[in-house]
């Protein structure tokens, strides 16, 4: 640049024009990174000044700031984006002007919009996770939790694995929509998305319910893993326990379903039920029906004696009161209130623990069932059959917290229940990011 002539303010404007650093303040020229004046009568004067090792290093110290800037910029969406996922709180709430303005006014940051957090910094927070988890589980011995659902016609498979030796919940690792369901398409989604995320892959125990096709597809993954143990869900073996219960004692079971069938139909006989409405049985829901039956029996005077004023003659209001006409009904379900017992020590299978305690908990929920021989026949049948736990009593050591149960992946049914329920045409891939950050462990 050919020197500046001129007059004084017309150099000094010049001067903040060309560098950018500099600033013009009254008749004086300013450095805004070293914060001095500078000598502009010469122009060699300012070029001196811009090579001293004072301001190189601002220079320098800024521009590092800026990076930081950005980078901070992009932590915050990212993490916006995780905590939406992870309160399930859809993306579109970023668009909410009202929900805009508070948080903005509140933190003082502008918040990304609903797209960009999609389509930009989505993918990025997965990476990271994804990255983070196969940092935490090579190369450690692995246990493996697999289990299918159906809905609306589409078979889903899920997949989840965690360390034996840490308290951590699993990793969602893949989840599959399945042409077919059997033990080759679910032994061949196993092993590639094993191989496809870890280098060295040790699994020790595979977790399943007691499904065919589950335990031949455990089969065929022991040809390809050394030593692996696969075990039965003890969750659903005290819920089969306690199927044969509801199996050997039919006219409890039809008073169950004709109450609630008089109760669902009319509000008044709601109102008018002489104590809190029964917690009705679903057949999916693991020990409902045992501790419906153990509601009626502790309050079965009062129940049988307005069902007996019901003055209605429908059809359910005669089924009603045919099945409570039982001279024996109140004493079989007096029979099972030890059952209470059972209920609690089932609690205790379906929590976090280590493998050690997981063991108890499944020879407490055995003791309990004593009054009941055929139930707890049941459950010894899954508990030291073919897939027991004798495969693993003698390794709680090495398994330290290895569970016992699949219930894990019935947790995340429930949520990919939810996300179903409400897009029903959602991809299976954007449904497997969802729900991989929604449970990632902290």
């Amino acid at each position: 640049m050919p020197a500046v002539a001129g007059t004084k303010s017309v150099k000094l404007r010049a001067y903040a024009t060309e560098f950018s650093c500099l600033a013009v303040h009254g008749n004086d020229l300013l450095c805004t990174l070293c914060a001095c004046k500078l000598s502009f009568d010469q122009r060699s004067q300012v070029l001196q000044h811009m090579k001293t090792a004072k301001h190189q290093k601002n220079v320098q110290l800024k521009a590092k700031k800026q990076t930081q800037m950005v980078v901070n910029k992009k932590s915050r969406a990212e993490l916006w984006c995780e905590a939406l996922i992870k309160s399930g709180i859809p993306f579109n709430v970023l668009d909410n002007q009202p929900f805009r303005d508070f948080i903005e006014s509140e933190v003082r940051y502008v918040l990304p919009s609903e797209s960009s957090v999609r389509k930009q910094y989505l993918s990025i927070v997965t990476e990271k996770h994804k990255a983070e988890m196969i940092k935490q589980l090579n190369g450690k011995d692995l246990y493996l939790i697999f289990d299918e659902m159906s809905f609306k016609n589409r078979a889903i498979l899920a997949i989840m694995i965690g360390d034996c030796s840490s308290p951590k919940a699993p990793y969602l690792v893949q989840l599959t929509e399945l042409e077919k369901t059997n033990s080759e398409t679910v032994a061949k989604s196993i092993s590639s998305a094993l191989f496809r995320l870890f280098e060295n892959v040790t699994l020790r125990v595979l977790i399943s319910d007691g499904a065919p096709y589950c335990m031949k597809a455990g089969r065929a993954l022991k040809g390809l893993f050394d030593g692996l143990i696969h075990i039965r869900c003890h969750a659903h073996a005290s819920h089969l326990a306690f199927e044969q219960v509801r199996a050997k004692n039919d006219g409890i079971d039809k008073a169950i379903a004709s109450l609630k069938q008089v109760l669902a139909k009319s509000s008044c006989r709601r109102q008018t039920f002489p104590v809190a409405l029964p917690p009705w049985p679903v057949i999916t829901r693991w020990g409902t029906w045992v501790s419906c039956a153990i509601y009626m029996g502790k309050h079965f005077g009062a129940i049988s004696c307005w069902v007996r004023g019901l003055e209605d003659d429908g059809v359910l209001v005669e089924n009603v009161k045919r099945a409570f006409t039982d001279p024996n009904l109140q004493e079989n379900l007096a029979s099972l209130l030890p059952l209470e017992a059972a209920l609690a020590a089932q609690t205790t299978l379906l929590e976090n623990c280590s493998l050690l305690e997981a063991i108890q908990n499944a020879e407490n929920f055995c003791n309990s069932l004593g009054n009941f021989p055929y139930a707890q026949r049941k459950f010894m049948d899954v508990r030291d059959g073919p897939n027991g736990l004798q495969h693993v009593a003698d390794k709680t050591c090495e398994l330290m917290f290895c569970p016992i149960t699949s219930v894990e992946v019935e947790r995340l049914f429930s949520k990919l229940k939810r996300y179903f329920t409400e897009k029903p045409n959602i991809l299976i891939e954007n449904l497997e990011i969802y729900l991989f950050l929604n449970t990632f462990p902290v």
